[in-house]
């Protein structure tokens, strides 16, 4: 821009301040004015770029590293509740064997049979006792008690 430049325009350009003339193809020519040249003198010295350029990469990596580090905290968390999931599936299962074989009714029978010395009712040992019913019970919202010998 320090050296007179020319620049053709098509005839309808609107060239304030400059000093317009036509060239052999009828198009205008002008030199423009000194104040609408615009001096840009703005040069970054290279050892700013470097160190700008260093400093994006080491923030650049700092959070790459944190998120590799955040991404190996989340896999170890990951495979920890995996362990935990089969050992709790593996106690739940046993837990199920235990359940289903409580509710068996040989196993009650032969429980209080072998372990608590229970003998069957059907014994002629053993005497058959009823206790009468003395939970309240709600009938049209008035409290009654039931006797063992009264109506059900």
């Amino acid at each position: 821009m320090k050296t007179q430049m020319k620049f053709g325009v098509s005839h309808g350009a609107d060239l304030p301040d400059a000093d317009v003339s036509t060239n052999d193809d009828n198009r205008q020519i002008f030199k423009a004015c000194e104040n609408a040249i615009q001096k840009v003198d703005f040069k970054v010295p290279v050892w700013f770029a470097v160190v700008v350029v260093a400093i994006t990469c080491v923030i650049m990596l700092a959070q790459y590293s944190s998120r590799l580090t955040a991404i190996s905290q989340i896999d170890a968390a990951i495979v920890q509740t995996m362990e935990e999931r089969g050992r709790v599936d593996r106690e739940m299962s046993l837990l199920q064997a235990d359940f289903d074989k409580a509710c068996d009714s040989s196993y009650i029978c032969y429980y209080a049979a072998q372990k608590l010395g229970m003998k069957r009712a059907v014994d002629d040992l053993v005497i058959q006792i009823s206790a009468p019913d003395t939970r309240p019970v709600q009938l049209d919202k008035n409290l009654v008690m039931l006797s063992a010998s009264g109506n059900h």
